[in-house]
């Protein structure tokens, strides 16, 4: 589904949904005329909006035209001017400004598509392959054949029936996540919701996991690398905890959403592109569907996130519902601690249950491991890790400023 939220006008906030549901192609007529499939009027002037004035053509859930209509006042497109003609329609995209006069109208995507099944899916794409088991199902390596981009193709499989309102939860998480918009986080092209789950098309990273890349001796990053992607992860982090998107309520009412927190952030959850840019994957529906107690694969995946990567609090009873950023900012110190030390804030035995060592456990000071580290660096990082009674740095932005201080030479 294609939204147009007003964001100047007469009705601000209003959304109207184009939707497209495998129909043919349509053509949606906005302007202030009687006939017009969407009319724009308030009774108070013509807001220099013409009676015709500009047309949209729907070409697919995800491909969206305009075309001016020979108005008296143009029609733009992120302030230039719109096409006059079919043949030279302008595309518009999320995120994408549509101004008719005085009205303004931001593009929005739903993102979600129904679909028959995940084969049905995967066999809109070429040269699909798996490379691999995620915690919530398989993922495949395939080839867009509209644009010959590789893409990453996940499937989330719920092996049980759920109530409507998680999956409503389940949807809701899926709109975040194709909104979502850094060059550090991986980007979720496109979604589907069919009988066994979802399946999302997402931007392809060759380059591995940092798990995987640390786990070669050679390849494990020095102080000054480590901290210089600690600081992309918590840029990822910050935007996704302050950003506003817009999501569905239960109710079925759209709103504003704020505050995504991804409750996973770990190692391998971290993955490389293929220039080397760092990425923070699996933000979104793994979590919320694990967050809700929805078993994924195995009656064992009822807990979101790695405890070894984990503040106490998403060990309490209630933790994983009330989440909050600072559990992110906690994770990606616990992260650079990692990187640095080659092992977790926590000790952890094979032996014991990791929840319970989460809950009875303390963080060891980093220079009781790596000696070597400066010390205002040292300080940072233990600073950041302490969550008993309460994580002392709440923000992102807040750990990315007292980071760069500390590194400032390394």
């Amino acid at each position: 589904m294609i939204l147009l939220r007003q964001i100047e006008g007469p009705e601000p906030g209003k959304i109207v949904s184009l939707e497209f549901n495998d129909a043919p192609a349509k053509d949606v007529i906005l302007g202030r005329g009687p006939e017009c499939d969407m009319r724009i009027a308030n009774g108070q002037g013509d807001l220099g909006v013409s009676r015709r004035h500009c047309r949209l053509h729907v070409a697919s859930p995800w491909d969206l035209f305009v075309c001016d209509l020979k108005s008296t006042n143009g029609t733009f497109v992120n302030g230039q001017p719109a096409g006059l003609a079919e043949d030279n329609a302008t595309p518009l995209g999320p995120g994408d400004i549509l101004r008719l006069g005085e009205v303004v109208f931001r593009c929005e995507w739903d993102g979600v598509v129904p679909a028959e099944s995940v084969a049905s899916i995967l066999a809109r794409y070429n040269n699909v392959s798996p490379v691999g088991q995620g915690a919530s199902g398989m993922v495949h390596q395939a080839m867009d054949p509209d644009t010959a981009e590789p893409v990453a193709l996940k499937a989330i499989t719920l092996a049980e029936p759920i109530a409507d309102d998680m999956r409503r939860r389940l949807l809701r998480e899926a709109h975040l996540s194709v909104q979502l918009a850094h060059r550090n986080i991986v980007r979720t092209h496109r979604c589907w919701r069919c009988p066994e789950g979802f399946v999302l098309a997402m931007e392809f990273c060759p380059g591995g996991t940092l798990a995987d890349r640390c786990a070669e001796p050679e390849h494990r990053p020095d102080a000054g690398q480590a901290v210089r992607w600690t600081l992309d992860l918590l840029g990822a982090l910050d935007y996704a905890h302050n950003a506003s998107f817009w999501a569905q309520r239960g109710d079925g009412a759209i709103t504003q959403a704020t505050r995504l927190v991804h409750r996973d952030v770990s190692p391998m959850n971290v993955l490389f592109a293929a220039d080397g840019t760092i990425k923070l994957a699996d933000f979104g529906m793994a979590k919320s569907a694990e967050l809700a107690g929805v078993s994924l694969l195995t009656q064992q995946q009822h807990r979101a996130g790695r405890p070894r990567f984990l503040p106490q609090q998403m060990g309490r009873p209630g933790g994983l519902l009330h989440a909050g950023p600072e559990v992110d900012v906690w994770a990606a110190a616990a992260v650079l601690y990692w990187m640095l030390s080659c092992t977790t804030p926590r000790r952890f035995s094979r032996r014991e249950d990791p929840w319970l060592t989460l809950s009875q456990t303390d963080v060891r000071p980093i220079r009781s491991l790596t000696p070597a580290i400066p010390d205002r660096l040292a300080d940072v990082i233990d600073e950041a890790l302490i969550d008993t009674p309460d994580i002392r740095i709440k923000t992102a932005s807040q750990l990315r400023d007292q980071l760069r201080d500390a590194a400032n030479g390394l």
